[in-house]
């Protein structure tokens, strides 16, 4: 009897209902307020002075200097972009977090921190990075993104292995799994495992040890960003790139050792990885402008094989010479990609692995779409807007 009718006349479940308890309601609402509780710490000598301009007029030269330093406006933009307020809002909130410290400070209006927003130049990423950078002690700076976890004895590692290889960065690789047991998860790391997704990059599809030309993450020597500098603050993707690109000019080593293998997990839809892959591609132009070293073939690749089917499609059928190429062309590309699917077929995942080479294809397309959309870039300033935002990892 369905179940809806066995409850309307009073019979008992067949099954008994699954109860749940929570075990941990303590630790979880610790973890949560941890999220809310923000520390702000301030250098020694009068807030007012270091925020607010007093001599905003210089005899002798025309104009005047902004009211506001720039490291306030950064500091307010901070909780701007942490909170997600409206400008109201954010003033509001700054003008009665001084009152409540008794702290007679002026707070810029909504309109006039909308104009200094839009003249900031820096990146707040990879400003923190800088600062981090400058406020370190040690000998060695280990970085260390999000949506990975790293072994326990990953820092005693990236030292040892520094010491042991004399190289200036070195790292580990980064095995791709599945954020959850979805089929859409799983698709998305075959895709970035596997050496036809991802062209030769090293530190996804293999555990080769040896100099290589970048890695992710990275543990450096300290003098280094003395010699190259720090990271570019005008990127958003493709950092690592360029800073490696300047440590190999320089010439400094880049060390990659299965020792420093970290487990990374990606976004949990192959729609999400679409739009990721469009975002992130959309860099590589821009990058390159910046230092032509930075990039390799495999990222310009797919906007290639992209502009070959734009061009062969249409001269197919016009041309009967045309046609035939350009079926040769997809039958040996997917026939690539059935080889490397069903060889590297993980866990008896055959639905995957039929899967990928059509979900790869996708993936080139909107590498290969990001690209050629990046040439707007080599006359213009890309947005510094982090383009993944943070994900709670699932345990």
């Amino acid at each position: 009897m369905p179940y809806k009718a066995r409850l309307k006349q009073g019979e008992p479940r067949k099954r008994e209902k699954t109860g749940y308890r929570v075990t941990n309601a303590g630790a979880y609402n610790l973890s949560l307020k941890k999220r809310g509780m923000i520390s702000l710490y301030f250098p020694s000598g009068e807030l007012k002075a270091q925020f607010i301009n007093a001599r905003p007029y210089t005899r002798g030269v025309s104009g005047r200097e902004p009211t506001y330093t720039a490291g306030y406006i950064e500091l307010i933009y901070t909780f701007y972009r942490l909170f997600g307020w409206g400008m109201r809002q954010i003033t509001g909130y700054m003008e009665d977090y001084w009152a409540t410290r008794g702290l007679d400070i002026p707070v810029p209006s909504s309109g006039q921190l909308c104009d200094r927003f839009a003249a900031l130049e820096v990146s707040v990423t990879q400003r923190c990075e800088h600062e981090g950078i400058r406020a370190s002690r040690g000998d060695v700076i280990i970085r260390a993104d999000g949506h990975a976890v790293y072994p326990r004895d990953y820092a005693a590692n990236c030292v040892r292995y520094l010491e042991q290889t004399r190289a200036d960065n070195v790292g580990g690789p980064c095995l791709t799994v599945p954020a959850d047991e979805s089929f859409g998860a799983k698709l998305v790391a075959a895709v970035l495992s596997s050496p036809f997704g991802v062209g030769n990059s090293k530190f996804r599809t293999s555990i080769h040890e040896g100099f290589v030309d970048t890695v992710p993450f990275g543990a450096f020597r300290r003098e280094i960003f003395d010699r190259v500098g720090m990271y570019n603050e005008k990127l958003v993707r493709n950092q690592d790139n360029e800073l490696n690109a300047r440590i190999r000019k320089a010439g400094g080593k880049i060390y990659l050792t299965p020792a420093l293998t970290t487990l990374y997990y990606p976004v949990r839809r192959f729609s999400g990885l679409l739009k990721y892959a469009f975002k992130t591609s959309q860099w590589h132009i821009f990058t390159l402008r910046e230092n032509k070293e930075s990039m390799g073939a495999r990222h310009l690749a797919p906007a290639i094989f992209l502009v070959f089917l734009l061009l062969s499609l249409p001269a197919s059928f016009a041309s009967a010479i045309e046609r035939p190429v350009l079926i040769g062309v997809m039958c040996v590309y997917f026939l690539t990609g059935f080889y490397f699917s069903l060889r590297s077929k993980t866990n008896g995942n055959w639905d995957v692995a039929l899967v990928q080479p059509f979900a790869t294809l996708c993936f080139h397309i909107a590498y290969g779409v990001g690209t050629l959309f990046g040439l707007i870039y080599l006359f213009r300033q890309p947005s510094t807007v982090p383009i993944r935002p943070g994900l709670p990892l699932r345990q």
